[in-house]
């Protein structure tokens, strides 16, 4: 059959990339679009403006689906993260944080992380540990909520997990 590849020359670099991009960088978060559609750009830059009410934020597309947006500062930035995944046109879309010498097509979307709230469970049973303990099947558990309210036996349980997409 023949070569199937063809042996080249791979160069190493030891060069460390500038300081001030590098900075730069770190304001920046790289995103995918779970669809298989095209994307108006200019819906989506206006649509995550609005739902993120943040002004000051340059996002292009990168590759097919990868999208990199570049934040003024390091609060709106983490107020994205924090909040969570995002819908547009109905189709989810996931951000993560810039990670160095990382290229675009290498980051990892298979998960994404979702509030879930948890009904049924005893009041006895509501510390932190049951509950990642009830819910440590469906994903990786990151956060958990417990929220009582004065006077009131009731409570509201939250849970942040990494479910897979």
């Amino acid at each position: 059959m023949g070569r199937l590849w063809l042996e080249q020359h791979i160069e190493v670099w030891n060069d460390v990339p500038p300081a001030e991009i590098v900075e730069e960088c770190k304001l920046t978060l790289v995103g995918k679009i779970l669809s298989e559609l095209s994307i108006n750009l200019l819906a989506f830059q206006s649509t995550l403006r609005r739902f993120w009410k943040i002004d000051e934020v340059n996002i292009s597309i990168r590759e097919a689906r990868l999208y990199v947006a570049k934040f003024k500062n390091d609060i709106d930035r983490q107020h994205v993260l924090d909040r969570g995944s995002w819908l547009f046109s109905g189709h989810l879309v996931i951000f993560t944080p810039w990670i160095l010498n990382t290229l675009l097509h290498c980051y990892d979307f298979s998960t994404c992380a979702f509030w879930v709230q948890v009904f049924g469970i005893p009041l006895e049973w509501c510390s932190v540990n049951m509950v990642e303990r009830a819910v440590k099947h469906i994903g990786k558990v990151l956060e958990v909520r417990i929220d009582s309210k004065e006077g009131v036996s009731l409570r509201t349980v939250r849970v942040r997990v990494d479910l897979d997409v």
